[in-house]
């Protein structure tokens, strides 16, 4: 199965960590998670949500065809990272706004049309709902294969676009857990696969029987405040060749992508840093120390 590349913002991974590594990080930067504002109702809600992700198990009918990306996208005359708001969250286009051909019986309903232009007025549109950067006039439908706060697909220009939430429009980032239960992990993962930095490479694959026990240690991850010192710990992790590209390879076709640093138990899902439990180490550590890839070249 062909791993879905990453989109041209997530390539810039790399030097927001290194630029952030200059800047002093103020004692403010708390990061704080809608979740714990209703504690016990969001706790019943993820609960309600895991439970209804298992019984369907996320198992495709025999009759159905995967999601197939038909075109890739155009590059962006501006340089702007492409994304959509929606429903309280922000949205990345897959493959920076490639176009996907999705099967009527995985398409749900109309929700909206992207009608605020964020690069004409970043400081008027970019927080409003159902604002983009990308596939303006584009109609938003749900999938019905996932909660809309994962997933939501965008018609436009005579294809479909998948986008995928990377954190609250407030800049809240996403809680794993949560997050992870209305992605339908692990129950539609087919497999994992493990690449180089770069995402051109792949490495290994994670044998299939530990696939529940790596997700439930992933989802364990809290926000990671980082220091200067750590920052900088990163940069270096990744021009050694110690930071790996995961996706989640599911059962539609399409899949799921993070970046893993093992050695400093950092992991990155959406537009958020996380710091992976102790445990995840311990289980796997050696699983991605045995693996190489090709240092990036230093300029």
């Amino acid at each position: 199965m062909k791993a879905e590349k990453f989109s041209n913002a997530l390539q810039n991974v790399d030097d927001r960590f290194i630029a952030g590594a200059a800047r002093p990080q103020s004692a403010d930067k708390t990061i704080r998670f809608p979740w714990k504002r209703w504690a016990a109702a969001a706790a019943c809600l993820c609960l309600l949500g895991a439970s209804a992700f298992a019984a369907r198990g996320f198992i495709l009918p025999a009759e159905t065809k995967p999601i197939v990306q038909t075109a890739p996208a155009s590059d962006s005359p501006d340089g702007m990272r492409r994304f959509m708001n929606w429903n309280g969250m922000r949205y990345e286009f897959l493959e920076n706004g490639a176009a996907y051909q999705i099967p009527a019986e995985l398409l749900g309903d109309a929700v909206g049309t992207l009608t605020y232009d964020i690069a004409a007025d970043p400081e008027a549109n970019a927080g409003k709902d159902l604002s983009t950067t990308y596939a303006l006039g584009g109609t938003v439908y749900e999938l019905k294969e996932y909660d809309t706060q994962f997933r939501v697909a965008v018609e436009y220009d005579g294809g479909y676009c998948i986008c995928q939430s990377v954190a609250f429009t407030d800049g809240t980032q996403l809680d794993p857990a949560a997050y992870f239960a209305l992605a339908g992990f692990p129950g539609n993962i087919q497999s994992v696969s493990v690449f180089d930095h770069g995402g051109n490479s792949l490495l290994t694959q994670l044998p299939q029987e530990e696939t529940e026990q790596f997700v439930e240690m992933l989802t364990q991850s809290v926000s990671a405040q980082l220091s200067d010192e750590q920052y900088q710990q990163i940069g270096q992790a990744q021009r050694e060749g110690r930071s790996f590209r995961v996706t989640f390879d599911l059962a539609d076709g399409t899949s799921y992508g993070f970046y893993l640093i093992p050695s400093l138990n950092i992991a990155m899902f959406g537009d958020g840093r996380y710091t992976t439990p102790a445990e995840f180490s311990d289980a796997f550590g050696a699983f991605f120390d045995g693996l190489e890839q090709d240092v990036p070249p230093i300029y």
